[in-house]
């Protein structure tokens, strides 16, 4: 016997596609041989019927197997069924193959189209012939709209940024709403926040300069979207600050800079104008003349001895090239291991060995607090590494190894942008602020 399977195949489903989009599959359909014989077949059927357009609004259909056209395709397929014809295509017994329907869309913005097919094949032995056909699936053509854009998780966190840099502020994800369905973005529009702190916005190699306390028009853009969504990144150049190595205007850093994508505009498949308004908004940052940059070394301090002063911690603050910052204070927290009753004490702020002038500590059960009066300025590109000691009471139990450690806090650290006005910062949005300890063993 001849016999086989012939079904829509799985896994192929109803979808929605933009009018004017060429090559689209509407169906696929596999036949499957049994095990007693290989199969043979040279022609198909195919009758893609409409429902809400015309015929014409199908043309070019294709019929393709194993990545080629079988038959020619028909550039009109008229009302019914088309018949493709080709040579003998042999499926082994047991063996199935896939026969994918293709057609060019046309711009209608409402309607569907369902392609069925047939087919006639015979065993390569029993010559016996079979006639087998099965229904499609709707294949709906539905015109673009745009999601709400959203900010993408990996764009840039909150922190410090310097001025006169450029720097990549967001990445916002843009996606028609519709599964299936594309369009084409030409114009983006932004809001900024902080008076004159964002100079120029840049996105897909095109540049606008921000109007203060406007709305900036990115204009002349040209590329697709699609429901699974395209990340966009959008970059600004900040502006710069007096007495700063990139060079600037303002005087005064800005603690609160932001920018707002609230107007998205494009074509969809069918040539319309279509738009999104809902804003989507970037990270907080602030902006600054300078930032520092903190480290704690991991590296173990000098053998611990209890009952005398040691060198309970430490950390390395670096300017920025742009220009200095001053440090206030900064808080470091400590703990005890394998000490019995550990009390720290008489603690001191060092550069090397040498205490700072003008520096002072604060012990208050595990927290050391070191405060600068004047504060302790860095000047740009430079670092500083500063030392804290303390008295280290208590009592060695005699067995293991008892150390004494330190870590930094991003709230306790208080510095001053100098350039930027002087103004005084925390560390909070310091990125890659230190988490490790200092440890010091015995």
């Amino acid at each position: 016997s001849g016999a086989g399977s012939f079904a829509r195949t799985s896994g192929f489903t109803a979808v929605s596609v933009a009018p004017n989009t060429a090559n689209v599959k509407i169906g696929s359909f596999t036949l499957q041989a049994n095990s007693s014989e290989d199969i043979k077949v040279n022609s198909i059927g195919v009758d893609p019927s409409v429902s809400g357009y015309a015929a014409s609004n199908i043309s070019n259909l294709t019929v393709r197997s194993n990545g080629s056209s079988v038959g020619t395709p028909v550039g009109n397929p008229p009302t019914g069924t088309s018949t493709f014809s080709f040579a003998d295509i042999t499926i082994s017994a047991n063996g199935t193959r896939t026969f994918d329907v293709y057609a060019d869309i046309g711009g209608a913005s409402t309607g569907s189209t369902t392609a069925a097919m047939s087919v006639t094949y015979r065993g390569s032995v029993s010559n016996t012939t079979t006639s087998s056909a099965a229904s499609g699936i709707s294949i709906t053509s539905a015109a673009s709209t745009l999601a709400a854009s959203t900010l993408v998780s990996s764009s840039p966190v909150a922190q410090f940024v310097v001025g006169g840099t450029t720097f990549g502020v967001a990445t916002f994800k843009l996606s028609t709403a519709l599964a299936g369905t594309v369009a084409t973005i030409r114009e983006l529009r932004f809001t900024t926040v902080g008076t004159d702190a964002i100079e120029s916005i840049t996105v897909g190699g095109v540049t606008s300069s921000v109007i203060s306390g406007g709305t900036t028009t990115v204009s002349g853009l040209n590329f697709a979207i699609s429901s699974t969504g395209t990340d966009v990144p959008v970059t600004v150049k900040f502006s710069g600050f007096q007495n700063s190595t990139t060079g600037g205007s303002l005087q005064n850093s800005i603690a609160t800079t932001s920018v707002t994508l609230g107007y998205v505009e494009g074509t969809s498949g069918s040539g319309s104008v279509i738009t999104n308004t809902t804003p989507a908004t970037s990270n907080v940052m602030t902006l600054v003349a300078s930032k520092p940059t903190v480290t704690v070394s991991s590296t173990q301090g000098a053998q611990l001895i209890l009952g005398a002063e040691n060198k309970v911690g430490e950390m390395t603050v670096s300017a920025d090239a742009n220009g200095k910052v001053s440090v206030v204070s900064t808080v470091f927290n400590l703990s005890a291991t394998n000490v019995t009753t550990p009390v720290f004490s008489a603690g001191r702020i060092a550069d090397g060995n040498t205490t700072i002038s003008g520096s002072s500590v604060s012990i208050a059960g595990s927290v050391a607090t070191a405060t600068f009066s004047p504060s302790y300025d860095i000047s740009a590109g430079q670092s500083k590494t500063f030392s804290l000691y303390a008295n280290v009471a208590g009592t060695y139990p005699g067995t293991g190894t008892s150390y004494v450690a330190s870590s930094v806090t991003a709230a306790g650290f208080q510095w001053k942008d100098v350039i930027g006005g002087g103004t005084l910062f925390s560390g909070t949005s310091i990125i890659n602020f230190p988490t490790n300890s200092y440890t010091t063993s015995r």
